[in-house]
């Protein structure tokens, strides 16, 4: 095992199968405790239903998902175990020292909000102006249920329910094998355009049912004088020109069919394909850039998988490019998994980093 491998499955938030392949999922899934400022006050407990409703009423969505933090919380408790800082002496003595008081969250300092119309509206619930504080809390949810422990220690506690990016995804022998053998055959088409002035980078399209291999390009880019021509784009306009004239083989659209009163179907399913790529696999020697990345999520691929990183200009790895990570960034609508070999050296040919594979 090399030591790169051993230090990804040092980290239990890295899927590493095989000592071979090593699951990319969203950045946030791979980045540690980093913390956000908080705007909460002091509230006696009898009171906090009401407070709670206000703040609800006036804070109508934060800039920050807080959904893994507690709302509220014993002041004396956060106080004991270090979580939030002390209160002053002359806001202690607004308080009776007979009751229990609630530290209760408002919203990030991220966020814009009333400040004043918050704090006239508590201030007239509790008959008193309550103290207010920056206090601090995770931005992301942990991974593990001990990482939420330790996240909880010196920062705003957190409230554990799980967290499903943390399940692993298998990969059964059968498909590690498929995986490899794919690898081998794109990395030898790659091998085409050594010596030449063309990128040796190259895309296999795969249907992973059958196992056929739909589209196999190489880089052309210099060739075609386009430097819009990066294989992957190439394997996808393949497919599209495959599925265009399986179309016209048959003679009738789906619309057509349906005006008629017709449901053809091939095999169970309606005959034409909504997304081009649905679920195929795709393997790659490089990783793709952002543009190639984002095609791929717009064809509705599975799964990708490739053997060397694109630091430079990378659309999925945390650290590569622009930190995209457009194969599970949750603003997309569409996810595919992502393999990016780790295992011996291959012999797969870099780029230059400012080059977009």
């Amino acid at each position: 095992m090399s030591e790169f491998v051993h230090k990804l499955k040092s980290n239990p938030r890295n899927n590493v199968i095989d000592d071979s392949f090593w699951q990319i999922k969203y950045q946030d899934d791979h980045r540690g405790l980093e913390l956000i400022p908080l705007l909460t006050t002091t509230i006696p407990a009898n009171k906090s239903g009401v407070v709670v409703k206000l703040i609800k009423d006036h804070v109508d969505e934060d800039a920050h998902d807080l959904g893994h933090l507690r709302r509220i919380a014993k002041e004396a408790d956060l106080i004991k175990e270090g979580q939030v800082e002390g209160e002053t002496a002359d806001s202690t003595e607004k308080k009776p020292a007979s009751e229990v008081f609630l530290r209760v969250i408002i919203a990030s300092k991220d966020t814009e909000v009333d400040f004043e119309t918050i704090k006239a509206g508590i201030t007239a619930i509790l008959s008193y102006e309550p103290p207010f504080h920056t206090d601090y809390a995770s931005k992301y949810l942990p991974f593990t249920k001990q990482e939420s422990v330790e996240w909880s220690r010196n920062a705003w506690p957190i409230m554990w329910r799980g967290n499903t990016a943390a399940i692993q995804t298998k990969l059964s022998d059968s498909e590690l094998s498929e995986m490899k053998q794919k690898l081998n055959e794109v990395i030898a088409l790659s091998k085409a355009n050594s010596g030449t002035k063309e990128l040796p980078v190259a895309t296999l399209i795969v249907d992973p049912k059958t196992g056929e291999v739909l589209s196999r390009k190489l880089d052309t880019r210099h060739k075609q004088g386009n430097p819009l021509n990066h294989c992957t784009m190439e394997a996808i306009a393949e497919i599209a020109s495959q599925e265009l004239a399986r179309r016209q083989e048959r003679g009738t659209s789906k619309q057509e069919r349906e005006r008629e009163g017709k449901q053809e179907t091939i095999d169970g399913e309606e005959d034409d394909r909504l997304y081009l790529c649905l679920e195929m696999h795709v393997y790659t020697t490089h990783e793709p850039c952002p543009m190639c990345a984002m095609a791929l999520n717009h064809s509705r691929v599975g799964r990708l998988v490739y053997v060397e990183s694109s630091p430079g200009s990378g659309g999925i790895e945390p650290n590569s490019g622009g930190s995209h990570g457009i194969h599970w960034n949750p603003q997309l609508n569409w996810k595919y998994e992502v393999w990016k070999w780790v295992g011996d050296d291959l012999g797969v040919e870099k780029v230059d980093e400012s080059v977009n594979a």
